[in-house]
């Protein structure tokens, strides 16, 4: 038995809103349009931007909960501000839980620094070298399949306490970890720089042991920030891949969503790669006005007897190249008969 002080049973209790409040809250929506950033430092007379944000007070929506023992949900015991915070509960029990954010489409890589902000309290049980419960941030680029945690130097404020114990059968031994016994509210700033253009999953896991809970985690505040270039254009072009199967001689439609974050321009839209007839049938152009978001649609056309092709979309600011540049996959998958289909005819 570990040789360590409990806290009051007062301390650790839930703190969540009722049934009938969470049932009466919208859901929560990411944000449509670029809005300054306050807390992002461009430079070369670059502007801050802040391409999607979350307080909470919209409702979870933007929230999936899942894991071992999972106990987040919203809050208002705790928050940075406003009403309510997203809030786990720190448990005496071995658990692995995890909240999970949408996917944020990146900027591509010619618009400056890109950072994820967030506001988090904490009272998670350290220990003498590092945690014995602690939390984590977490990224996948294959929606969710594979988890990466972000290293020491992606995170620009608040490095992480240590590694968890691997004593006591924390599930997540080992893993650098926040133990803050008690930590008041702290901004955390985490680089996402070397992810430009990716999409990105994130999500915060908190790993426990089988002694000694505490009153837990809360997080509210967040947001994703980047720098607008000095010329004043720049844009985002999803989804990064678009995956279709066709019937063999069927014509599938590929499309994307270029979304304009500065001023009115024009994108000039190029294709290569392909091995299949394939075509833009939007135009090589295409004029999106400031805050918009414009369709590019590219055509396919399998052979009869097919396994799959792709293509390279290209889009680029027509007055500022160097920075406003991306690049989203197409890929085809053409479907066929491995036998002739049996007809039966009745007499």
């Amino acid at each position: 038995m570990k040789n360590r002080h409990l806290l009051p049973l007062g301390i650790i209790c839930l703190a969540f809103l009722p049934l009938w409040a969470l049932l009466r809250l919208p859901r929560s929506q990411p944000v449509l349009a670029a809005l300054p950033a306050a807390g992002l430092s461009c430079s070369g007379g670059a502007t801050p931007l802040t391409l999607w944000t979350d307080n909470l007070e919209n409702g979870a929506g933007n929230w999936q909960p899942g894991g071992l023992t999972s106990t987040w949900g919203l809050s208002s015991f705790r928050r940075h501000d406003g009403l309510f915070a997203y809030r786990a509960t720190d448990l005496a029990v071995p658990s692995d839980q995890w909240a999970q954010l949408p996917a944020l489409v990146l900027p591509p890589a010619g618009m400056g620094p890109i950072q994820f902000h967030f506001w988090n309290w904490q009272a998670l049980e350290d220990g003498p070298h590092g945690c014995f419960d602690g939390g984590f941030l977490e990224y996948s680029l294959d929606g969710g399949a594979q988890w990466q945690v972000f290293t020491a130097t992606q995170l620009l404020t608040d490095p992480y306490d240590g590694p968890i114990s691997p004593d006591y059968n924390n599930p997540a031994a080992g893993y650098d970890a926040w133990c803050g016994d008690p930590q008041d509210w702290l901004e955390s700033v985490v680089d996402l720089s070397a992810l430009a253009g990716e999409t990105v999953n994130l999500r915060f896991r908190l790993a426990t042991d089988e002694n000694n809970g505490r009153e837990g985690w809360y997080l509210d505040t967040l947001s994703l920030d980047a720098c607008l270039p000095a010329s004043g254009y720049g844009a985002r072009l999803t989804p990064a891949l678009s995956r279709h199967t066709v019937a063999p001689g069927e014509v599938i439609t590929h499309t994307f969503v270029l979304e304009n974050l500065g001023q009115s321009e024009t994108f000039n839209v190029g294709l290569s790669g392909a091995s299949w007839p394939t075509a833009v049938t939007s135009g090589g152009s295409l004029l999106v006005p400031a805050g918009l978001t414009g369709t590019i649609t590219v055509q396919v056309t399998p052979p009869l007897v097919a396994a799959s092709d792709a293509f390279t979309l290209t889009v680029s600011s027509s007055h500022d190249p160097a920075h406003v540049t991306m690049v989203a996959v197409g890929h085809t998958n053409g479907a066929h008969f491995s036998h002739l289909p049996i007809i039966i005819v009745p007499k």
